[in-house]
């Protein structure tokens, strides 16, 4: 879901993904304003204003139950 930088990767591709492209997801027909919300939501909350820099401390370590 996210890349090497631990930026968001995941990805809704029109036409159906390629295979073996570990970050991209079919999109459906007659759904792209659906889709794009969703890609928006996804980036949003998975990048630096959503949960990003809290799955980046759990990624490093730095969050334990304790």
């Amino acid at each position: 879901m996210l890349d090497d930088k631990g930026m968001p990767a995941l990805r809704i591709v029109k036409g159906g993904a390629r295979p073996g492209d570990l970050h991209a997801v079919d999109g459906l027909s007659g759904a792209t304003l659906t889709s794009n919300g969703v890609q928006h939501s996804f980036d949003f909350w998975m990048g630096k204003l959503g949960f990003g820099p809290f799955l980046q401390k759990v990624r490093e370590g730095e969050l334990n139950n304790g």
